[in-house]
């Protein structure tokens, strides 16, 4: 089975995170969600810190 996202998909799911940033709510819900992946907090701080320099 292919589960990898058509060009499309992915520039909807890079959106949809970029628009988690822009509120505190929404950074708190992606820090959820990257420490459900399994990151730990030094990780998750590294990723946010990554996506307001690039964002």
């Amino acid at each position: 089975m292919d589960i990898s996202l058509s060009q499309t998909a992915a520039e909807r799911q890079a959106k949809r995170i970029l628009d988690l940033t822009r509120s505190a709510h929404g950074r708190m819900q992606l820090a959820s969600l990257l420490a459900a992946a399994g990151l730990d907090d030094e990780a998750i701080a590294v990723q946010l810190d990554w996506l307001d320099r690039t964002s």
